[in-house]
């Protein structure tokens, strides 16, 4: 039987490198991210390759009712997501003060509170099913808030929320986990 992973930010950089090697694996896949034709050049390409089903999710999770989609995917007992990949992020170029604040709270929505949310769902469906697995991309960022600013806060928030989490989920069956890589020049850097 196939697995299942749902991988955010999944068109390109580290997302990107998660559904490949997911796809490789032989583990179904839905895809999360914003633009759409992108989405579905990378599902058209991983089901080439792989043989795997790739469902495509089109979503902007700094937007509640999308993030609201993504979700109820992942609660959907009929379709289980076996691994959540918690890949979409964002930084801001500039100091604090000198960038907008709706940027900020942006950056925030998705960096922190899309992780919250989209962990809560999984969750909700893996514990009571004893498997399944959530993994969270943090950064190194967060382990020096100077470099950073606030982008710096919010993956030292990603960080300490994964432990927490996994901390609670001794004895479930279920696994949290985070990564803090650093430096890799993808397109995050770009924008």
């Amino acid at each position: 039987m196939a697995t299942t992973a749902l991988v955010t930010g999944s068109t390109v950089g580290i997302g990107a490198a998660f559904a490949r090697a997911l796809a490789a694996e032989g583990s179904d896949l839905v895809l999360v991210a914003r633009d759409a034709a992108r989405l579905d050049a990378v599902a058209t390409e991983l089901r080439g390759r792989h043989g795997v089903e790739v469902e495509v999710l089109p979503a902007d999770l700094t937007d509640r009712a999308a993030s609201l989609a993504v979700e109820q995917r992942l609660a959907d007992p009929g379709r289980p997501v076996d691994m959540l990949v918690n890949n979409a992020g964002m930084g801001l170029k500039g100091l604090f003060w000198e960038t907008d604040l709706a940027d900020q709270e942006r950056m925030l929505h998705l960096n922190c509170t899309a992780v919250l949310r989209l962990t809560h769902a999984a969750l909700r469906a893996m514990v009571p099913r004893g498997r399944g697995d959530v993994l969270v991309v943090s950064s190194v960022a967060g382990f020096t808030p100077g470099a950073r600013g606030p982008y710096s806060a919010t993956k030292a928030w990603a960080t300490t929320f994964t432990e927490s989490i996994s901390a609670q989920l001794v004895g479930t069956g279920v696994r949290a986990s985070v990564v803090a890589p650093g430096f890799v020049h993808t397109e995050f850097h770009d924008r």
